[in-house]
């Protein structure tokens, strides 16, 4: 009876097992969003990463060619692309030079049009953000001038037309109705044929050199992030799919500014992401920093133009 009675009260009663399991649960509930903020950190270091690699591979471009890599949109004379146009942004330019040499040859690049080339649907792992849960669901069936006709891959990073934006000669009209036209430092408002900064959609016509960088490599955005969710402009072989504005803020959401359609690129074709705070951008040195989504607008934008010869203290992108 005494040896009974002794096990009995070694046991746990049921207020100190529901204590315990809610111990526990507090622990977890701490431990969660410490666990969440390091897989995040994980995350978009490897986002910062794959930024990184691209703008190498433009720096190498560079130097084996003389020039950035081009876009090649309207290059057949029509102002809009499609499957039967070649087409081909500055992503597919830029394939030789970041291991994916085998995915050029075998489309042929650039040569070939979307249809032919076979390559267009392939999702590469280097232009898509760990933190974008949405690209990785790809390939997309809804990017502009394509729709359901050709499925495009998904990319998370744009070349970084400049900070011009209120105009667009292929659409013939001065006014394409965004919130954040911006007068261009190379005289035009025309960001999608005429850009102020490194790469454009057509600037085939007249590919970008470094030496034109009279701003200073390290004071120039060159690449940055963007959320095809956020903006249906998003597709790596598309050159009307891969380039963005900073006349737009970052991150411009519906809890920051208007609840913007991605059908909306006159007031979306600017830099987004999954990130908590702000984007990532690439300079024209390789260099990869983070642009937080509070940074001084005009601060902002010259840092996106080429020859403006702003006077911007980095200290001022935090």
């Amino acid at each position: 009876m005494v040896e009974l009675e002794r096990k009995r009260a070694a046991g746990f009663t049921l207020v100190e097992l529901l204590v315990v399991i809610a111990i526990i649960g507090v622990l977890v509930a701490l431990l969660l969003p410490a666990v969440q903020a390091v897989r995040e950190a994980a995350r978009a270091a490897t986002c910062k990463n794959h930024l990184k690699q691209l703008a190498l591979g433009v720096l190498a471009h560079h130097e084996a060619r003389g020039h950035c890599p081009v876009g090649r949109f309207g290059i057949q004379g029509s102002p809009r692309g499609g499957p039967e146009v070649p087409s081909w942004g500055w992503i597919a330019e830029v394939l030789p030079y970041v291991e994916q040499k085998t995915l050029y040859r075998q489309g042929r690049l650039p040569e070939t049009t979307h249809l032919q080339s076979g390559i267009v649907a392939e999702s590469i792992s280097l232009v898509l953000c760990p933190s974008d849960p949405y690209t990785w669901q790809g390939p997309s069936t809804n990017t502009p001038a394509f729709r359901d006709e050709l499925p495009l891959g998904f990319t998370n990073y744009h070349a970084i037309t400049g900070a011009n934006w209120g105009a667009d000669a292929s659409r013939n009209t001065n006014d394409i109705g965004t919130d954040w036209a911006n007068p261009g430092t190379n005289g035009s408002a025309d960001g999608f044929e005429n850009g102020d900064g490194m790469m454009h959609r057509s600037d085939f016509r007249q590919p970008q050199r470094l030496g034109n960088v009279s701003d200073g490599t390290s004071h120039t955005f060159m690449l940055g992030e963007t959320l095809p969710e956020v903006n249906a402009r998003a597709a790596w072989p598309y050159a009307n799919a891969n380039y963005a504005t900073c006349a737009i803020p970052p991150n411009v959401t519906q809890s920051r500014h208007k609840d913007y359609s991605a059908e909306d690129h006159d007031n979306v074709d600017g830099l987004h992401s999954r990130h908590p705070g702000g984007v990532h951008v690439a300079t024209a040195d390789g260099a990869v920093r983070f642009i937080v989504d509070d940074v001084d607008l005009q601060v902002y934008r010259a840092m996106a133009t080429i020859g403006g010869s702003e006077v911007v203290d980095r200290g001022d992108l935090q």
